[in-house]
C-alpha cells in the first residue's frame, strides 16, 4: 500500500487548480502519468509511504493488533511531520479520510499542533492538491507493481492483478491462480485480507501449531502452554491439497522462492 502527501505553496493556489489534478481512480494510467509529469514539471512537492503487505499483515495478525485504519492514520501523520523535517511551514493540511472524519481529524490535530487540519470524504475529489497526492501513490504504486512482477516472470505470474479489491473477478482469479498451499501467496499480497483468509482455508495445507510461552518462575527457559489437536492426517493433507491445487501454469518442480529469500539450502551431506 502507498501512501502520498502533496505540498505546494499557499500563495499559488490559484496557479495549482489550473493543473487539471483529479482523483487517481477516476483516471487512466496514461493520465496519472501525465500529470505526474506536471507536478514533477511545475515542482508540486511529494512525499511517498510505502508500506509492504508483509509489514501490514505482521501488524494485522499479531496479539496485539494493529487496524488498517491506525497503520492509515500513522502513515498520514508521519508524512505531515516529514514536510515540517523539510524546514516547510506547513499552514494547512487536507485529508482524505479512513475511517470517522471527525475522529481522523482531531487525532491529526493532536499530533501535529498548529496546523489546520480538514479530513473529509473523498477529499481527493474535492482539494487539487489531494488529488496531485492520490496521483503521485498510484503511480509510484503501479511502478512497483510491474517491477514486482518482471521479476516474478519466470515464475508464471500472470500481470493482471486488477484493481486489487474484493469485488473485482481479475484479482480473485489472479490470487487463485498463485496460491500455495504451503506458503500462501506471494509477498505483494496481505495475507490479513479476508478474501485471502477465505482461499487459504480451502486450499492452503492445515497445520498444528504449538505454543511456547516464556516461565519464569522454573528453571525452565521454556515450557510448552498449549497443544491443539492434528486435523488430519499427513496422508490426509496431501490429498487434500492434491484436489483443492489450482491448475498453474509454473514449473511446480521449482523450489518455491522463501527458501532462497530466507538463505536455506538443501541439505547434500550429513555430518
Amino acid at each position: 500500500m502507498v501512501y502520498s502527501i502533496a505540498f505546494y505553496p499557499v500563495t499559488k493556489e490559484k496557479e495549482l487548480l489550473k493543473f487539471g489534478f483529479m482523483d487517481s481512480k477516476q483516471l487512466k494510467e496514461a493520465d496519472r502519468d501525465r500529470l505526474f509529469r506536471v507536478m514533477q514539471k511545475n515542482n508540486v512537492g511529494y512525499i511517498t509511504d510505502v508500506i509492504s503487505a508483509k509489514e501490514m499483515s505482521e501488524k494485522m495478525l499479531m496479539r496485539s493488533k494493529i487496524s488498517l485504519n491506525e497503520i492509515s492514520h500513522n502513515s498520514a501523520i508521519a508524512l505531515i511531520k516529514a514536510v515540517q523535517k523539510l524546514g516547510l511551514n506547513v499552514a494547512s493540511a487536507f485529508v482524505d479520510t479512513v475511517g470517522t472524519p471527525e475522529a481522523y481529524q482531531k487525532k491529526i490535530e493532536r499530533a501535529c499542533p498548529g496546523i489546520a487540519v480538514t479530513v473529509s470524504k473523498k477529499a481527493d475529489s474535492k482539494y487539487a492538491i489531494v488529488s496531485a497526492a492520490s496521483i503521485a501513490a498510484k503511480v509510484i504504486r503501479d511502478f512497483k507493481l510491474k517491477n514486482w512482477y518482471r521479476e516474478r516472470m519466470s515464475e508464471g505470474h500472470n500481470e493482471q492483478f486488477g484493481s486489487g479489491y474484493p469485488g473485482d473477478a481479475t484479482t480473485k482469479e489472479w490470487l487463485r491462480h498463485c496460491i500455495d498451499p504451503l506458503f500462501g501467496f506471494p509477498d505483494i499480497v496481505r495475507f490479513s485480507w479476508r478474501t485471502c483468509e477465505d482461499l487459504l482455508g480451502k486450499r492452503g495445507h492445515s497445520i498444528t501449531w504449538t505454543y511456547f510461552e516464556e516461565d519464569e518462575e522454573t528453571d525452565q527457559r521454556w515450557k510448552p502452554n498449549k497443544r491443539q489437536k492434528v486435523e488430519s492426517s499427513p496422508k490426509k493433507l496431501r490429498k487434500q491439497a492434491a484436489a483443492s491445487q489450482p491448475q498453474l501454469t509454473r514449473d511446480c518442480t521449482a523450489r518455491h522462492r522463501f527458501f532462497a529469500e530466507n538463505g536455506i539450502d538443501r541439505v547434500s551431506k550429513i555430518f
